[in-house]
C-alpha cells in the first residue's frame, strides 16, 4: 500500500464515482478500478461497494477512509516541513481571476492567506469566461478559480467547492424609485435596462438572461464587458444590475435590493472555488481560509 493509492481511494469515496475520481487524476476509469482492486487485494477485504446509485465505502472502507485522511494530511505536512527546512523554493498556487467574482473576497483572502502560509506563493491570471478558466484548469495551467452561480455546471476533472450560498439582489441607483422597494422581480423591472456580463460568466446569470429574452420584451438588455463599465451604467436611474452582494459594487450612490428570480431559476446563488486538485493541501488551505472569510468577515450570505 502506498500513499498514492490512498489518495485514489479517498477521491473515489468523496466523489462516489470511479469515473469522476479518475478524471480528477487524469486517468481512465479502468486504470482507477485497477488501483482500487490492487489496494483491496493487498488489504484482503472489500473496501468499496458498487451500487446503481454510486460507489460507497464498506464497513472496512469507512475505517480505511479515516486512516487515509490522516495519513495523507501527515504525509503532505511532512513534505512541506522538509522543503521549508531545506530552503526549497516556495510552492506556487496558480489562481484564475474571473470577471468580478473576486471583488470583495480576493483582497482579504490574498492578505490573510499570504500571512498564514508564507511558504506558498499566489500567482494570478485573468480570465473572461467560464469556458476560458475551465480549459485552463483541465490543462493544468491554473490550480483554482473563484466563480459564482456555476455550481450546476460540471466538467470532468473539475471539482467545485462551495464557499457560500447567497440570496440574489438588484443593484440600482439610489435616485431610482426601485431603490425604495423591499423586493424586486422582473415584473418590476419592465421599462428598465438590465445589465448583464458577457455570456459564459455565470450559469445562473445566463439563466436569468435567457428568461428575460424569451419572456420579458419590456426589459432592455445591455451587455457590459467589465465591472467598471457596469458601475458607470448603474449611475443612470433606469439601469439595473442583477447578481449577489459578494460581486456587487459598493458605492454610496448605489442601493442593493433583494431580487426574486423568475420561475425555473434558483433562488440561491453559489460562490464556489473550482479546482482540478481538490485534495491538494494548498487548495484545501485556501478553501478553509476563504470559507472563514465568507462566514465571519463578508457576511453576505443569508
Amino acid at each position: 500500500m502506498d500513499i498514492q493509492q490512498l489518495r485514489y481511494f479517498k477521491r473515489v469515496v468523496d466523489d462516489g464515482s470511479l469515473s469522476k475520481a479518475a478524471a480528477s487524476f487524469f486517468m481512465t476509469p479502468q486504470a482507477m478500478r485497477k488501483q482500487i482492486n490492487n489496494l483491496e487485494n493487498e488489504i484482503g477485504v472489500e473496501i468499496l461497494t458498487r451500487t446503481p446509485q454510486g460507489v460507497f465505502p464498506s464497513d472496512a472502507g469507512r475505517a480505511l477512509y479515516d486512516y487515509a485522511q490522516r495519513l495523507i494530511a501527515l504525509t503532505d505536512e511532512a513534505v512541506s516541513v522538509c522543503r521549508q527546512r531545506a530552503g526549497a523554493e516556495k510552492q506556487r498556487l496558480h489562481i484564475g481571476l474571473y470577471h468580478n467574482a473576486n471583488l470583495h473576497l480576493m483582497p482579504r483572502l490574498t492578505a490573510r492567506f499570504t500571512e498564514e502560509h508564507p511558504d506558498i506563493e499566489l500567482v494570478f491570471t485573468d480570465f473572461v469566461t467560464f469556458e476560458d478558466f475551465e480549459r485552463a484548469l483541465v490543462e493544468g495551467k491554473i490550480d483554482v478559480v473563484m466563480t459564482f452561480g456555476n455550481s450546476r455546471r460540471r466538467k470532468e476533472g473539475i471539482t467545485s467547492l462551495v464557499l457560500e450560498n447567497e440570496s440574489p439582489i438588484c443593484t440600482v441607483s439610489r435616485a431610482s424609485s426601485l431603490a425604495q422597494e423591499e423586493r424586486l422581480s422582473l415584473t418590476d423591472l419592465r421599462g428598465s435596462t438590465v445589465i448583464f456580463p458577457t455570456r459564459g460568466v455565470s450559469f445562473w446569470l445566463d439563466s436569468v438572461r435567457r428568461y428575460v429574452e424569451c419572456n420579458e420584451p419590456g426589459i432592455t438588455i445591455a451587455e457590459t464587458p467589465s465591472n467598471e463599465h457596469g458601475v458607470m451604467l448603474l449611475q443612470r436611474s433606469d439601469t439595473v444590475g442583477i447578481g449577489i452582494r459578494m460581486v456587487a459594487p459598493n458605492y454610496e450612490t448605489l442601493a442593493h435590493v433583494p431580487f426574486a428570480p423568475p420561475p425555473g431559476v434558483d433562488d440561491r446563488v453559489s460562490v464556489e472555488l473550482s479546482t482540478n486538485q481538490p485534495d491538494s493541501p494548498a487548495v484545501q488551505a485556501l478553501y478553509r481560509c476563504a470559507r472563514d472569510i465568507c462566514a465571519n468577515e463578508l457576511q453576505f450570505g443569508c
